[in-house]
């Protein structure tokens, strides 16, 4: 079943990074970056929900809530930079 859950989200993480990055092209800078931190600290208050919540599952697996929290904000780092950074261009045709 894990194996199926995974399969799904890599397969949805990238669609929503893409959209994110897409949504966020026309603001302006500071506001793509602010945008991206608030969305880091939603996410951050979500994993600390979801190691509340399956704190038994976590501890059966061998993973301290506290650990899962700060391993999900670590891999958020790269994703919220790729919708924060400067749109991309599309080549003109000429």
């Amino acid at each position: 079943m894990a194996g199926r859950i995974l399969a799904d989200e890599e397969r949805h993480v990238p669609f929503h990074c893409r959209r994110l990055r897409e949504g966020f092209a026309g603001l302006p800078a500071p506001a793509r970056r602010a945008v991206a931190g608030g969305w880091r600290i939603l996410l951050a208050g979500a994993a600390a929900l979801v190691a509340v919540d399956h704190g038994p599952a976590l501890r059966h697996l061998g993973v301290r809530r506290r650990a899962f929290v700060a391993e999900t904000v670590r891999l958020s780092v790269p994703l919220a930079a790729s919708f924060a950074a400067a749109p991309e261009r599309t080549p003109t045709r000429v």
